[in-house]
């Protein structure tokens, strides 16, 4: 990051997951890492990670599973607020 090196550790700092080909090989050199936040485009929610960022020929660094859901105290104004629903 701004030239400096920075070490993680497997499993306790990243967990790297590759799609492909069972036999197929991949290594990634001298990529840029862009962070995505958990990966989701969702128009009807108004939610896209990737809404301005430039990922074409870049390393993706997301989040796993799922974003939090708000606290159940406040999961009616959640939904109206983001879903435009009722709970």
């Amino acid at each position: 990051m701004g030239g400096q090196t920075l070490t993680l550790n497997y499993p306790d700092d990243y967990v790297a997951s590759l799609s492909a080909v069972a036999g197929l090989k991949s290594r990634v050199d001298n990529s840029d890492i862009v962070f995505v936040g958990y990966g989701i485009v969702a128009p009807e929610y108004g939610w896209n990670d990737y809404k301005d960022v430039d990922v074409r020929g870049k390393t993706l660094l997301m989040l796993i599973n799922d974003p939090p859901i708000p606290d159940a105290k406040t999961r009616a104004n959640w939904m109206t607020r983001c879903l435009g629903a009722a709970p």
